[in-house]
């Protein structure tokens, strides 16, 4: 499992990529492009997607149990939040190359869903029943009126 990115977009690119600027910040794999935002920082009409790579679970025949967890950090850590388990299987994933398997996977919620002001820490675990391997990763951020 890759570290947990907050991502500003998450693309299906469709034919040959077109050249990029060198001012913006982009991950390519595959048929995905994920651009990474500045700072970790939403404001409440923004969307908050965490996006992170998966890489050599079992196929075929894949099982990925996918869950996000949200914890709002305020001296300590409290579960704030918790999205239904994504489960991932063949028909989900790209096909396995000769010698790997990788995919994306990703999370969005609306930011306006957290209190302004509040400084939340994501943690997204990822579970594959055929390797019986299990990642975890964390990323924190904040979401407030002021922020861009």
């Amino acid at each position: 499992m890759s570290s947990l990115i907050l991502a500003r977009a998450v693309t299906p690119l469709k034919g040959r990529c077109r050249p990029r600027s060198r001012s913006s910040i982009r991950i390519r794999s595959g048929q995905t492009e994920v651009v990474p935002v500045a700072t970790p920082s939403f404001a409440p009409e923004d969307a908050l997607s965490v996006v992170f790579q998966v890489s050599n679970y079992g196929a075929p025949d894949a099982d990925l149990t996918i869950d996000y967890a949200f914890f709002r950090m305020d001296g300590t850590r409290r579960l704030f939040n918790r999205t239904a388990a994504q489960q991932l299987s063949d028909e989900d994933l790209p096909p396995p190359g000769a010698w790997d398997t990788q995919a994306f996977a990703m999370q969005n919620r609306a930011a306006a869903v957290v209190p302004a002001g509040a400084l939340l820490s994501s943690r997204s675990s990822s579970s594959d029943r055929l390797t019986r391997a299990t990642a975890t990763g964390t990323v924190a951020f904040s979401v407030g009126s002021e922020v861009r």
